[in-house]
């Protein structure tokens, strides 16, 4: 029961309680009431103590649902947390496809907020893995990247869209996650995303574009092309603000040359 529910019929008990009270006054104000007052007192006390026992059973059946809720909720938070455990157990014993499984189970119990969160934490996961160095490291990496490039390509592109917004930071760092599976995706859409000096929004997208490439680790893989389009960064006017020349030098930096 939500609470304007409980509140609807607290308000309704109430307004029974005024009307009774208000019929009472009546009657006391009556002709010969103090003859009839005792005639009156069982009545009264009748309408009182149900007006008492409907805000008490109300009350009481708000409060039971809440905890039924509450234990409801508190239980499908168990599952789900068992199935993310699972999952990452699998990812780090190299069957990615025993964790993709759980993935998808787990995008179709939880709500898009939630999932994407999971969905972060698996990808981190992946990416931590695929950097042990262990020959089943790579299995990883090939069996997990073709399964999701669909969906990977989708959320790149949606989230270079928000370089020139307030959330561009997180955009950028979300991107770096996602590398490891899908770096020829995130480096030649990156790439793609690069603006003319001419257009009013060049600065805060290049610049990002160029924060983001300068932070991947261990390094961004790309084409001499695509390394060439980074460096022309340089001989744009914004270049002369200090923030975007810092950022540029430092995705220049950290390219190496894709095998």
């Amino acid at each position: 029961m939500a609470w304007d529910e409980l509140s609807k019929q607290l308000g309704q008990s109430l307004e029974l309680s005024n009307e009774l009270l208000r019929a009472l006054d009546q009657k006391l104000k009556a002709p010969q009431t103090e003859k009839r007052l005792d005639k009156l007192w069982p009545v009264i006390i009748s309408s009182l103590v149900v007006v008492i026992t409907t805000i008490a059973a109300v009350t009481y059946n708000y409060l039971a649902d809440s905890r039924r809720q509450a234990l409801e909720t508190q239980k499908f938070s168990i599952e789900v947390g068992k199935f993310e455990i699972d999952m990452f157990k699998s990812i780090d014993n190299y069957d990615i496809g025993a964790a993709q499984v759980l993935l998808m189970t787990l995008k179709k119990s939880v709500d898009d907020s939630e999932y994407r969160e999971i969905r972060s934490a698996f990808d981190s996961r992946v990416a931590q893995v695929s950097e042990t160095g262990d020959p089943r490291a790579k299995q990883v990496i090939s069996d997990y990247a073709p399964s999701d490039s669909t969906t990977a390509g989708s959320e790149i592109a949606d989230l270079i869209g928000k370089f020139n917004g307030p959330d561009r930071l997180s955009a950028s760092k979300r991107l770096g996650e996602l590398y490891p599976q899908s770096k020829d995706k995130v480096v030649g859409s990156l790439i793609e995303a690069l603006l003319p000096a001419t257009d009013d929004r060049s600065y805060r997208v290049n610049l990002y574009v160029a924060l983001t490439l300068g932070r991947i680790r261990p390094a961004w893989e790309g084409t001499a092309e695509q390394e060439k389009k980074i460096e022309e960064l340089r001989t744009t006017p914004n270049y002369n603000d200090p923030t975007f020349k810092a950022r540029v030098i430092e995705a220049v930096a950290n390219y190496t040359q894709k095998k």
